[in-house]
């Protein structure tokens, strides 16, 4: 039978986005998970753009993108809960960046 790695086997970082105007994000994630990510916001600030690939607690693997711009005015904003969803249509998402 395979088993799922634990969470220590590999890199876990869980990116937790706000519900809405002034709640609380989240980046949650074992040490190896965070030191990935901080290597990569740290190549990110030299290049402007990078990756990490970590793991959700599940062991499902995916890729952290991480983009530096100055140009925020337009970025879309990430709220999950429907009453504070973005609205504008001339908002900018990562994907189209």
């Amino acid at each position: 039978m395979n088993e799922t790695p634990r969470s220590y086997e590999y890199p876990v970082v869980h990116v937790w986005q706000q519900l809405m105007w002034h709640c609380d994000g989240y980046i949650i994630g074992n040490r190896e998970g965070l030191s990935n990510l901080k290597d990569a916001i740290e190549d990110a600030l030299k290049n402007n753009q990078s990756k990490s690939q970590v793991f959700s607690s599940d062991g499902e693997g995916y890729d952290i993108k991480i983009i530096c711009t100055e140009e925020t005015e337009h970025l879309a904003v990430t709220y999950t809960d429907e009453i504070a969803q973005e609205k504008s249509e001339h908002a900018i998402f990562p994907w189209d960046m």
